[in-house]
């Protein structure tokens, strides 16, 4: 049988507090009980909308004519070709995500290398100064933080 504890201002603000069975019935924290399938699925969704918001820059691996389209890189200059192994370091990306997606053991590692993937670009983008031109990709990095946040701290946080 679970015991469950109601937290006050003495009580650790973080405890886990698992079923003696072993099985990870859920987390009740701050007076809110979270089952262990509901976090499950937040990190789940978490990871799959990470792999979506850099599945359109991996395409230009494949489809070469989309880094035109999406960065105005005109082919054969030595833009393009950065761009074009760009395109597959977000496939990298796209796969660490599908990784971490299936295999809780791996989204720490995960959550830092996608973070320097996201981070790095909102940095570097704020320090040239904002180009309009690449607002729409440091949106998309942006919008993405927060679910990286959520997923980065579930991965910190496990225990076991």
């Amino acid at each position: 049988m679970c015991r469950l504890r109601w937290e006050t201002k003495d009580s650790a603000a973080d405890e886990d507090i698992r079923p003696r069975s072993g099985i990870d019935a859920g987390v009740f924290r701050r007076g809110i009980f979270v089952p262990a399938r509901v976090r499950t699925m937040i990190d789940k969704v978490c990871w799959a909308l990470l792999a979506l918001i850099h599945l359109m820059p991996s395409l230009a691996l494949f489809k070469p004519a989309l880094i035109e389209k999406m960065y105005g890189v005109a082919p054969g200059t030595d833009s393009f070709t950065l761009m074009h192994h760009r395109a597959a370091m977000f496939l990298v990306i796209i796969g660490i995500c599908i990784w971490a997606l299936v295999r809780p053991d791996v989204r720490q590692l995960a959550t830092v290398a996608v973070g320097i993937s996201m981070g790095s670009f909102l940095l570097i983008w704020w320090m040239a100064g904002g180009s309009p031109a690449l607002k729409s990709i440091a949106v998309a990095d942006m919008l993405g933080m927060p679910i990286l946040l959520v997923a980065g701290w579930h991965a910190f946080r496990t225990i076991g």
